[in-house]
């Protein structure tokens, strides 16, 4: 599991410098990356320069709150800072070539670069604000990002988006793209490109053929959601957990696995309600929902596929603090159950878990890492909201705050749920006692997973199933 922060404006990635700056103003596209989904990331900005009505993109900026956006101080320099002509952000954009109906277009009032930023000396302290006339109207295609702690750091990987050049000096697309790059250390950084290039405010990222390019100025994210595994786990049996899904977005070619999923009834799934913050839920036409699943790449005789037709997130969800984070999928028709394909038994209202629970899934083995073909779990040991809280306080992250009364800490050293496992299940004995939903690294003995506790909302999924 991973927490999802703003880290980094402009990822750097660990290749032979080129002597092209990777972020002057130029149409390019992020590198090895993929489509975009509508609204996937709310908070990227197209940063247009619209002198003579051409409205040219010329950098990726972030949106931090309505009126305040985030940009690098390299896409702003030489402007007029107090009186800034011919620019603009757009917000909710996706496909830069057509009127997607959810676009929000702001003049930029006044511009904030960092003093300490100096183009032609380093890239040291590259980042500047953005002030906009008419605040922007958050809604699913608009929102902000979260910033981390002061001092913050991360690993593992990270996700870069923008509508940078495929290659360096290659075409643009029209469509926003997004790729999942590992944060490489200072001083593997320093060993690429020389120790008085980087400095202790940089972060860089990025492997052979995957990487941002010009004009993708971009957010960089730890990673939250797909294509991960299971940490310190162990190979499934077929049929030892019949009541674990797979979750599917078939706009993608292949298709994307998105998340883990639950069988409650066999027309009625649970899920967390970050798994499907992005989707339409009166409509979700591209998701589907795999069960009595093993191996994703082998027909095993035993899957069954239906199609979302509707989600259910639980009205009180905040993606910034992980409250409420559960959610209901409706399917097109009821699942068959069989030995490979049932439902989990609820839990009590308001039961108590102690001891060791089950976790599974098909996330990454590791913070960062790839993710497996079968099924994995593995047993973790579950903890106090107390001792909990002291931990997600006492280690740096400063999160303490975030532990909720109606969520579970769990896991150990090299132990836990990572990226891909959201939304699955956590096993307490005979019942769903909760659901995978978020935390800080992988298998990290300071930080446990935290789940969504799914006895305080027995009535809740009742209510809605």
């Amino acid at each position: 599991m991973k927490l999802l922060s703003l880290c980094l404006f402009a990822a750097s990635a660990l290749a032979a410098p080129s002597t092209i700056p990777r972020f002057r103003r130029g149409h390019s596209r992020i590198v090895g990356g993929t489509d975009a989904r509508p609204g996937q990331f709310p908070y990227q900005l197209s940063f247009q320069d619209i002198t003579f009505g051409n409205n040219i993109h010329f950098c990726g900026a972030i949106v931090y709150t309505p009126d305040t956006m985030i940009t690098a101080g390299h896409c702003v320099d030489g402007e007029n800072y107090d009186n800034p002509q011919n620019l603009r952000i757009v917000a909710g954009d996706y496909n830069l070539a057509t009127d997607d109906g959810t676009e929000q277009a702001r003049d930029v009032t006044l511009i904030i670069q960092h003093e300490d930023f100096n183009y032609n000396y380093g890239w040291e302290n590259d980042i500047a604000l953005l002030k906009v006339g008419v605040a922007l109207t958050f809604d699913k295609y608009v929102s902000g990002v979260t910033l981390p702690a002061q001092g913050q750091v991360f690993t593992g990987n990270g996700i870069v988006s923008g509508w940078g050049t495929l290659t360096h000096g290659g075409q643009t697309p029209d469509i926003l793209q997004y790729v999942s790059v590992p944060i490489v250390t200072d001083s593997a950084c320093r060993d690429s490109y020389g120790a008085s290039d980087i400095y202790d405010s940089m972060i860089c990222a990025g492997e052979v053929g995957k990487d941002s390019c010009q004009a993708a100025t971009s957010t960089l994210q730890e990673s939250n959601g797909s294509q991960n595994k299971i940490v310190g786990g162990t190979y499934a049996r077929p049929g030892q957990f019949p009541f674990q899904l797979g979750f599917y977005d078939t706009h993608s070619t292949p298709d994307e696995f998105v998340c883990g999923a639950i069988i409650y009834h066999n027309d009625t799934m649970i899920t967390s309600g970050g798994c499907v913050r992005y989707f339409d839920h009166n409509n979700p036409d591209s998701l589907v929902v795999g069960a009595g699943d093993l191996n994703l790449v082998l027909d095993e005789e035993t899957e069954q596929w239906r199609k979302v037709i509707r989600i259910i997130s639980h009205d009180g969800f905040d993606p910034d603090t992980h409250e409420n984070d559960i959610a209901l999928l409706k399917i097109d028709r009821p699942f068959d159950l069989n030995e490979y394909v049932s439902g989990v038994t609820l839990p009590g209202k308001g039961q108590i878990f102690s001891g060791n629970s089950f976790v599974s899934g098909w996330g990454t083995l590791s913070s960062g890492g790839s993710g497996p073909l079968v099924l994995q779990y593995v047993s973790v040991p579950m903890f106090s909201d107390e001792t909990c809280r002291s931990a997600y306080d006492s280690n740096g992250a400063f999160l303490g705050w975030k532990i909720k009364d109606y969520m579970i800490c769990a896991g150990e050293d090299g132990k836990d749920t990572c990226s891909g496992d959201g939304g699955g299940p956590m096993i307490c004995g005979d019942y769903l006692c909760g659901i995978t939903s978020w935390g800080v690294g992988c298998g990290d003995a300071r930080y446990p997973g935290v789940y969504t506790k799914v006895s305080y909302f027995v009535d809740w999924i009742h209510d809605n199933e």
